[in-house]
């Protein structure tokens, strides 16, 4: 593995999953960053310029789907959203043609997330 840490920039407006996420992935080894709106998941991005981003769809002041948007035309990021709106999701087809890698619904497990994590971290950049 690589000498420096991957960077994973969490993007949730509840702050229990937040630190939830934060702590699990810290100690997972990697680099951590977190935002609780969309503004401010977009203002770290340009600062923190994580290798995967973990993004909840709803969140205060721009929704997850805003920032993927936003995300997309700028440049390339792997992308997982999480959301506690099952039926969110039935809009697929638009989250894969914004990039994102892949959907889980809260709760979810965390060593699935894990697994997935490693598995798009560990695929070529685009």
């Amino acid at each position: 593995m690589e000498s420096s840490q991957k960077k994973i920039l969490i993007a949730d407006d509840e702050i229990e999953i937040v630190e939830l996420l934060k702590v699990f992935l810290q100690g997972n080894h990697f680099s951590v960053a977190y935002a609780y709106n969309g503004e401010e998941a977009l203002a770290k991005f340009d600062s923190f310029k994580p290798d995967l981003m973990i993004l909840d769809l709803k969140m205060p002041k721009l929704s997850g789907f805003d920032v993927c948007r936003e995300i997309h035309e700028t440049r390339h990021c792997k992308i997982i959203i999480i959301t506690g709106y099952p039926n969110e999701l039935t809009h697929v087809t638009k989250f894969l043609e914004l990039g994102v890698s892949d959907c889980l619904v809260k709760p979810f497990d965390l060593t699935t997330l894990l697994s997935k994590i490693n598995r798009y971290l560990s695929e070529n950049p685009q």
